[in-house]
């Protein structure tokens, strides 16, 4: 993403200015910022197998979940490297309202780096996944309470999702993303077959009985399947 992100710069380099279709000058700033968020809706079109309306269907926190994982696997990373994807996808990993924050921290912070919280970390708060304030509930939420019910209180799947009410497809398609996705950075080396995490394994899981687990349920409680 980081050549992308330079090639995009390249204007920077062959001309004195950068110029609006109106005439306004373009700060280096405000192009970065234009640059980046393009390379990574590009990216993540290809991530989800999905053209970029697709990605824009998909709530942010959740964009940048994907992500992440795409790109950093389960490793902690530097603050600021992470804290550069997360301002790209538009969201916040500190502060308030930020992704380190409770009640449904998805990135745990500790010192200058930060790690992403999968589902075994997430999944056994009751109140993950489902909508607060009159605001529908983020995918990543409703698939870590999901993989977690399935795992540990099937019983409970179809009240959960009888009550977050998700679409069905798009949780699928970051259901996929995040099954059949590399391990990161390590996973690009040529060391052989990366192994794959708890949470893609219950990915796998879920994956292979999504009709009646998920779409059955909520075509039977009047969601989206």
């Amino acid at each position: 993403m980081i050549a992308a992100v330079g090639a995009g710069l390249r204007a920077y380099t062959e001309y004195a200015r950068v110029e609006l279709p109106n005439g306004d000058e373009l700060d280096e700033e405000a192009f970065l910022d234009e640059v980046q968020r393009e390379v990574l809706e590009v990216v993540l079109a290809q991530v989800m197998r999905v053209d970029r309306a697709g990605v824009g269907a998909v709530d942010r926190p959740t964009r940048f979940y994907v992500l992440a994982r795409y790109e950093y696997g389960e490793a902690a990373v530097d603050f600021g490297e992470a804290n550069i994807l997360a301002k790209g996808l538009g969201v916040e990993l500190d502060g308030p309202g930020g992704l380190s924050e409770r009640p449904a921290p998805l990135v745990r912070k500790v010192k200058d780096t930060v790690a992403l919280l999968d589902y075994t970390a997430r999944g056994a708060d009751e109140a993950l996944g489902l909508p607060r304030d009159g605001a529908p509930p983020r995918l990543i939420d409703v698939l870590h309470r999901l993989l977690w019910l399935v795992e540990h209180t099937p019983a409970k799947v179809g009240e959960f999702l009888a009550a977050a009410q998700p679409d069905g497809g798009q949780l699928r398609l970051v259901a996929q993303a995040l099954a059949g996705q590399p391990l990161g950075r390590a996973a690009g080396r040529g060391d052989g077959p990366a192994e794959r995490t708890r949470e893609q394994q219950a990915l796998d899981r879920l994956l292979a009985s999504w009709r009646p687990v998920v779409e059955e349920t909520l075509f039977t409680r009047g969601g989206r399947p």
